[in-house]
């Protein structure tokens, strides 16, 4: 045989080797594409879409992390809303993309049972309870005197409410028959350099802004629903 047409004969088998191997992964990649996503087909899947779950996955995950309230950021709820030891928190969120210009706000939700609600609905009213308990936000601890009626729950019909978060302002919006609890913890001056920070019911729209921690809660007596919220920002 001549050489020449040997090699030729070759390199014409190796091309078209190749080009088979190709339209064959095409032809997979055009089968997983049109195949309908099923858990049941996990042994059909290729090296394609186990990659996309992977990446999927690694997002949400990150995402998840962040995103996740800290044992401390709970604790800081349960502190200013007084809640039993027994007492579960049903939802807790931290907004953490809402950190600029200020910290993420912390929102949380408790379901109560009836025996549960009646319980914390009684104390509401009860001084010797309801007395001022340091905030720690966002690496500040806020903490000073108190004006007397600054951890006084209101009516909620009428009171003046700051903006909610995305996990309390729907139900916020729908509550008609419970009480309120809003006060601010602010700057008002200065020693040794420190500042210095005193409570009070949150301030009217248009106070002048000063470094200031606010607390909401609302506690619906409809749904045995308390919303509480703690963030650095205007009213």
């Amino acid at each position: 045989m001549n050489f020449g047409y040997a090699c030729s004969m070759k390199v014409s088998d190796n091309t078209v080797g190749r080009l088979a191997l190709t339209e064959a992964s095409r032809s997979e990649d055009a089968i997983a594409a049109h195949r309908p996503f099923r858990i049941s087909n996990i042994r059909h899947w290729s090296a394609r879409e186990w990659g996309a779950i992977f990446v999927v996955s690694a997002f949400l995950l990150v995402l998840a992390v962040i995103g996740a309230p800290s044992s401390t950021e709970k604790q800081q709820l349960r502190a200013q809303f007084h809640l039993p030891d027994g007492v579960a928190l049903a939802e807790v969120s931290v907004d953490r993309s809402s950190t600029k210009p200020f910290p993420a706000p912390i929102e949380g939700v408790v379901k109560f049972t009836d025996a549960e609600f009646s319980a914390y609905a009684a104390r509401l009213d009860d001084a010797n309870d309801w007395k001022p308990i340091p905030i720690t936000y966002a690496g500040t601890e806020y903490d000073g005197p108190f004006a007397d009626d600054t951890l006084v729950w209101r009516n909620l019909d009428g009171a003046r409410q700051i903006a909610w978060g995305e996990l309390s302002w729907a139900a916020a919006q729908k509550a008609r028959n419970g009480r309120l609890l809003c006060f601010a913890v602010r700057e008002s001056g200065s020693n040794a350099g420190k500042p210095v920070f005193r409570g009070e019911p949150c301030p009217p729209p248009n106070t002048p802004s000063v470094n200031a921690v606010f607390v909401q809660g609302l506690l619906d007596f409809d749904t045995k629903e308390l919303h509480m919220l703690i963030r650095q920002t205007r009213p």
